[in-house]
């Protein structure tokens, strides 16, 4: 969840940081007092400037002017008068030219070219406000004034590479204010000057200085052809503009070999490039694209020790030694990229809540950054501005003050940097020789036409279900609980081989005690009748939920054949015992904590470690009694805040005893991880190695990944996620996750994560690449734009026509009503299919039915067949909407088969298991996972489509004992059962 404030992305705006207005302000006046004249011109300067005080600007225009014409120290003088006449006329073209005549060695020389640039700054013209700036320096090489206003310009145009210079300028100087701070403090970031390029485009057309900062948000957002666009109009223009060249390389890297070779032939006579830290980011995205992992890790090591403080070349180059088992070297990479995104987090956190507590933190992560020029200025701010404090921070301020009395001390200690202490020089470089013409572009990303098409049948099937959120229809805007929605989950509760729906609610905070009789706000739970309709079995089954309802997982926790529930709460979650006749027991009161009283949001029923018992997994969101009742202002309008606002709450984990017990050892099994903000959950075996690792999507933190290296049950788990490449995205950031779906993406046999994500933020796409490790794919597979200006919630893996090749499904809403700054509210769901190249495609909106031809809240998305026809269906949850059962209409004739798994060895509902189907040339390999994404529980059949197969299929199973079958002429078109160790897998038993 991100705060739209800051242009809904949370990315730092230009205009706050510099601490002056970029657009629409009065040019600044020559600042500080006019300089004094010779006697020789104290007769007619008084003059001069009583006339214009006075208001009479001809008058002093005209004495002015005619003293100008002179020579001698009144020349100047009276040049810095006519121009200040001319500025306050608003003719500024005039007053520049003024101001520029000035000679060099004049008393006026800085103040006048400080605010002839300042004019051309607000005249748009940066390009000419930069030069004007850069001149002043010859004169006055450490003027503050005239160092912010080129860090300034640099910024506007995208050029912060180039920027730091002068700031760092400054900082040493000890005058830097803390908006500047802010902005060296994270190179890494994208600023959002879109607002400010276009205007600065419009009133300047000629000056294509702002287009490369325009260029980079393009790419942020996905529109990569526009940044190109953008980009090489500026070349076209400023050739000598090194920033340009790289950001075509960053594009060129994303699109293929023919575009990235035309771009090497294209800078091969640009040796400054090789001193920007991009290019080599350019480089080593291309090579580890292409598979070349120890150039690009070279590529990677050059950009880390141009710029030591890159968050994407020391996490891309950390996960590269890692590959390459190399994981010694790897380790402090990864480590310093982590303390990156620390700092980073911090610091946005402190452009929104400037306290002393945060620019004392802020000084401790640069302190461990080795970045002590920085650090001691914060320590400085809280000096100077709570005298309170000093006591506290004398000594630490004394000892940086004299250790920096040195000027010679680095900006940023080699000692802290890894590539100043890890040697790689001996990887290869990349060969920057051009392919061969005619090398392979990367096919269109456009939207296209397809076949696939389901309908909404819930209101006929019998489903009617509106998640209460308990708004407060007299509040205006969204208190944080009011935006997570409800959960859904399937399976078949009463075995009779057709899957049922569980729906949580929401209800009135706080919980007020409810009876089955009444069911407005409780769960609820739907039987499936087998003929296309749901009666709704809530009161017969005895469950009598009030709580304020999110997530829940369907699982198996003694073993007996029927599925037991775990419902996620905002305080107290709760667990039900199926019975086997329909009904269930609640046996909340058998966790040792009660189900705990924490915001949980995603759930998950697995054993996760190893010894034979189910356990339980609650992937827990914010903490604090304001989420009940805080809202954040969003130009002057109450709306839902930052979750950097709250504190996070701990996820939990409860083991299963073996006797119907849980005792709750989250801190001994190794997931007391702090800051977390979980929202999605993801259980499963992703390597193979009978182990399951849990992953958790977390809000605008990094994410965790859960593992163990041994099997033994005492094992603790070990957050990995940084590691494996799974906590963050490319380049280095967390965003704002939320659900998950897992399947074999890429048709490579392993497991893939894909991540949804925040508005103006891409969704995410984790592929596997074996031994333990991911990489963001996203471009690659065609990712990065979709949904771009969309934010998703629950999203699944659908093999919707049959084919082999799974698609993905997205539900989309924002999480408060920003519509005021032209931001959607209500969002359209996205269904992207996969070419056989491996790019998604968007499906078109119009063929695919009337429910994504409109606009939703949506939240919880789970997978079923619900009418078992072979095709795979999907539940939406939605916010002020009724829930949608999305029947699956697609015209296919592909094959299929669905599988159900009985555990004996391994637990009943195995989870971890692995089926691979085969039939000719089509191989299929699925996954059984809990937690299921954003609080959901899939249909425990694995579905398998296999295009046009023949009549039977190879299945072989993985267990998560251990145990691997493998049965032959399995028969398609059908459900069937597999038990573990039988000799023969059976048709499922329906019972009508």
């Amino acid at each position: 969840m991100r705060n739209p404030l800051l242009l809904a992305d949370r990315r730092v705006l230009l205009c706050g940081l510099v601490g002056i207005a970029i657009w629409g302000c009065s040019p600044a006046p020559s600042s500080g007092p006019m300089p004094p004249s010779s006697p020789s011109a104290s007769d007619r300067l008084p003059e001069a400037r009583a006339a214009m005080k006075g208001g009479k600007l001809e008058d002093a225009f005209a004495i002015a002017d005619a003293m100008a014409a002179g020579t001698g120290p009144q020349r100047n003088a009276a040049l810095l008068i006519a121009g200040e006449v001319r500025q306050r006329q608003k003719r500024f073209d005039e007053a520049v030219d003024l101001f520029l005549r000035i000679d060099e060695v004049a008393d006026e020389f800085v103040i006048a070219r400080q605010t002839a640039g300042d004019l051309r700054l607000h005249q748009g013209r940066l390009s000419d406000a930069e030069s004007i700036w850069r001149s002043t320096l010859s004169r006055a090489p450490t003027d503050e004034f005239t160092l912010n206003r080129l860090a300034l310009v640099l910024g506007l145009q995208g050029r912060r590479w180039e920027a730091r210079l002068f700031l760092e300028t400054v900082v040493r100087q000890g005058t830097c204010t803390a908006q500047n701070l802010l902005l060296l403090g994270d190179l890494d970031r994208t600023l959002n000057v879109e607002t400010e390029a276009e205007q600065y485009r419009a009133a300047a057309p000629e000056d294509v200085a702002a287009l490369i900062g325009l260029a980079k948000v393009r790419r942020e957002q996905g529109r990569f052809d526009d940044a190109v666009a953008l980009l090489e109009k500026v070349v076209a223009t400023r050739e000598d503009l090194d920033e340009a060249w790289v950001e075509l390389g960053l594009l060129a890297s994303d699109r293929g070999e023919a575009a990235f070779d035309a771009w090497v032939r294209r800078i091969a006579a640009r040796p400054t490039l090789r001193e920007h830290p991009t290019f080599w980011l350019a480089l080593g995205r291309h090579e580890q694209a292409a598979g070349r992992r120890e150039t690009a890790a070279r590529c990677f090591y050059q950009a880390a020790r141009l710029n030591p403080n890159s968050i994407p070349a020391h996490y891309q180059l950390g996960q590269l030694l890692t590959a390459l088992k190399r994981t010694a070297d790897s380790e402090p990479f990864l480590l310093r990229a982590a303390r990156l995104e620390q700092l980073a987090g911090v610091l946005n956190r402190l452009h929104s809540d400037p306290t002393a507590e945060l620019m004392l933190e802020t000084a401790d992560h640069l302190d461990a950054l080795g970045r002590p020029w920085e650090a001691r200025l914060w320590i400085r701010f809280v000096w100077q501005a709570e005298p309170a404090r000093q006591p506290q921070i004398r000594e630490r301020l004394a000892r940086r003050e004299s250790a920096l009395a040195d000027d010679t001390v680095p900006f940023v200690l080699p000692e802290t940097c890894p590539a100043f202490q890890v040697d790689l020089s001996a990887l290869p470089l990349p060969k920057l020789a051009p392919a061969a013409p005619g090398s392979s572009v990367p096919e269109s990303t456009s939207s296209g036409a397809f076949a696939f098409r389901f309908e909404d049948d819930a209101p006929a099937a019998g489903i009617e279900m509106t998640y209460f959120n308990s708004a407060d229809p007299a509040t205006e805007g969204m208190r944080m609980f009011e935006f997570t929605g409800g959960g859904v989950g399937a399976a078949d509760f009463d075995r009779d081989g057709w899957p049922d729906l569980y729906l949580t609610q929401g209800c009135v905070l706080p919980p007020r005690p409810q009876t089955s009789a009444d069911l407005s706000r409780l769960d609820q739970l739907y039987r499936n009748r087998g003929n296309g309709t749901f009666a709704n079995a809530t009161a017969g089954s005895t469950i009598i939920e009030p709580r304020f309802g999110q997530g829940l997982a369907w699982g198996d926790v003694n073993h007996d054949g029927f599925p037991d529930l775990y419902v996620g709460n905002l305080g107290p979650n709760a667990l039900f015992l199926n019975n086997g006749d329909g009904t269930f027991s609640e046996v909340t009161a058998d966790l040792s904590d009660g189900g705990g009283d924490a915001w949980t949001t995603s759930v998950g029923m697995a054993d996760l470690d190893g010894d034979g018992a189910v356990d339980l997994y609650a992937a827990n969101y914010l903490a604090g009694d304001e989420i009940y009742t805080k809202m954040c202002v969003t130009d002057g309008r109450p709306r839902a805040c930052l979750p950097i606002v709250f504190p996070a709450a701990p996820d939990a984990f409860h083991q299963g005893t073996g006797d119907g017990r849980f005792v709750e050892r989250t801190k001994a099994a190794g997931f007391d991880v702090p800051l977390g903000n979980g929202l999605g959950l993801l259980v499963a075996d992703f390597d193979g190695s009978r182990t399951l690792d849990v992953f958790v999507a977390n809000d605008a933190v990094p994410n965790f990944f859960f593992s163990r290296d041994s099997a033994d049950p005492g094992a603790p788990f070990t957050d990995v996620a940084f590691a494996n490449g799974t906590a963050v995205d490319a380049e280095g950031r967390p965003q704002a996750c939320m659900g998950v779906a897992a399947d074999d993406l890429d048709g490579d046999g392993d497991l893939d994560l894909f991540v949804t994500n925040f508005y103006l933020e891409s969704n995410t796409f984790y592929e596997n690449h074996g031994e333990g490790l991911f990489r963001d794919a996203t471009r690659d597979a065609g990712l990065k734009e979709p949904g771009y200006k969309l934010l998703g919630f629950g999203t699944q893996a659908i093999d919707g026509d049959n084919d082999g090749r799974p698609e993905l499904v997205i539900a989309n809403g924002h999480i408060d009503d920003f519509s005021f700054k032209d931001i959607p509210f209500r969002m359209p769901p996205l269904f992207l299919s996969r070419s056989a190249q491996g790019r998604f495609v968007e499906a078109a909106p119009k063929a695919m039915g009337p429910y994504f031809e409109k606009e939703w809240l949506g939240r919880g998305l789970a997978m079923l067949d619900w009418n078992r026809d072979g095709r795979e269906d999907f539940v939406v949850t939605h916010l002020e909407d009724p829930a949608a059962l999305l029947t699956n209409r697609t015209a296919t004739g592909g094959r299929w088969l669905s599988v159900e798994l009985v555990g004996r060895e391994s637990p009943r509902h195995p989870v971890g298991a692995q089926v691979t189907v085969s039939s000719g040339e089509t191989r299929r390999t699925r996954f059984l996972t809990a937690g299921c994404g954003y609080q959901a529980s899939n249909s425990p059949l694995l579905h398998f489509g296999l295009g046009s197969a023949g009549e039977v299929a190879t299945v072989e199973v993985r267990w998560p004992s251990g145990r691997m079958q493998r049965f032959e002429v399995v028969p398609l078109d059908r459900e069937v059962v597999c038990v573990e160790g039988e000799p023969n897998i059976v048709p499922k038993v329906v019972i009508r």
